[in-house]
């Protein structure tokens, strides 16, 4: 009786099994191949943010003005390490992981990167620039691990965003490198000291936090980034330019100014790479061999294309900071409420839900003037 109950049992549960209905599918999951995020100029023509009405200028100049606060960040937070590895060689080596401050260049790299991503796929009059451009750098930090966790003295996201109100206040330009040299755009010195009990760093930490989760379900955690700088040194290396520091060194700045490009979702690195090297030869004179951007599988039309968009990018950027400088010269009656941004009209705010950066609140921030510092 025993063994005729187990053989029922075990047939019972045999065609229960069988006609059991086939396990769900998971369509959430999507699996996606690394580097596929590239978009047409039909595609960036018709943005979301154009779709709201922001006009491809705007569009322009605020995702540029975007990479440029992170890259002022990336530059102020540069590691001791750094200034040491540049007496021994000007260019960084890709190759070691010491060799230059992680901050500089791949975290502001990819933070970069994202952002014009980001802004591919959502728009600029629902997401401010101001806030997802910290945002994007302290995820930036996660993924290139430049925070370590362990340090006590690690970075902190109080500091990020005390950082970005400075450089936010400070308008653009404070620390704005373009073709490989610092430059100013005539401010006078002063640091905006965010309070961090305020009520606006809460609703500006808040407004930061909110924005990185929206920005990785917008990615659906796919946050592969392709960088230009490392093939500029092994490209450079193979077409002998390893004794050319300054050629390389051109043409690594330039391939970090791209970032303020739409060049990074448009072509693969290789062809950026590839658009740098040849503007740094031409500025310094040196010849390449004849159709050496082949044998990287790059066509010459599109090297051309990247050529023109990075050299209309420094022509943009140079008459902002002129447009910029002769206005404010001009202009006397500032009365501080705007940020630097709004005056030289770099940045534009498209919302009136967006936060509204005012220094002259002395109960969100205190103004050190340069005197005062020495």
């Amino acid at each position: 009786c025993i063994i005729q109950c187990s053989i029922q049992c075990i047939i019972q549960c045999i065609i229960q099994c069988s006609i059991r209905p086939p396990p769900l599918a998971f369509h959430a999951m999507t699996f996606h191949t690394i580097d596929d995020f590239y978009v047409s100029d039909d595609d960036l023509k018709q943005s979301p943010s154009a779709k709201d009405g922001v006009s491809e200028e705007v569009e322009r100049r605020l995702r540029r003005y975007g990479c440029s606060l992170i890259w002022q960040v990336c530059h102020r937070l540069d590691l001791s390490d750094a200034s040491e590895a540049s007496e021994a060689s000007d260019v960084p080596d890709a190759s070691s992981p010491d060799a230059s401050s992680p901050l500089p260049m791949s975290v502001y790299a990819t933070a970069s990167s994202l952002l014009q991503r980001f802004y591919c796929k959502s728009s600029l009059a629902e997401y401010d620039v101001r806030i997802m451009a910290p945002a994007l750098f302290w995820m930036s930090c996660k993924l290139e691990e430049a925070i370590v966790c362990d340090d006590s003295s690690r970075l902190r996201l109080r500091d990020v965003l005390v950082l970005f109100y400075d450089c936010i206040c400070r308008g653009p330009g404070a620390i704005d490198r373009t073709d490989g040299a610092d430059r100013t755009d005539g401010t006078d010195g002063s640091v905006y000291m965010l309070n961090v009990y305020s009520t606006f760093y809460a609703s500006f930490k808040e407004a930061v936090i909110k924005a990185e989760r929206d920005m990785l379900r917008c990615f659906g955690f796919v946050m592969h980034v392709e960088h230009a700088a490392p093939f500029v040194l092994t490209l450079g290396a193979q077409l002998g330019l390893a004794s050319r520091k300054d050629i390389l060194q051109t043409a690594y700045n330039i391939a970090s100014d791209s970032l303020r490009t739409t060049l990074c979702v448009r072509v693969k690195a290789e062809c950026v790479a590839c658009a740098a090297l040849f503007l740094a030869a031409e500025r310094h004179g040196w010849v390449l061999p004849e159709d050496w951007w082949e044998g990287c599988g790059v066509e010459w039309n599109s090297m051309e294309a990247c050529c023109r968009a990075i050299v209309e990018m420094y022509a943009e950027v140079d008459a902002e900071h002129d447009e910029g400088n002769n206005t404010t010269t001009n202009d006397g009656g500032d009365d501080g409420s705007a940020t630097r941004a709004e005056r030289f009209g770099v940045y534009v705010r498209l919302s009136t839900s967006f936060l509204t950066f005012d220094a002259s609140n002395s109960a969100d921030a205190i103004v050190i003037g340069p005197q005062e510092l020495e």
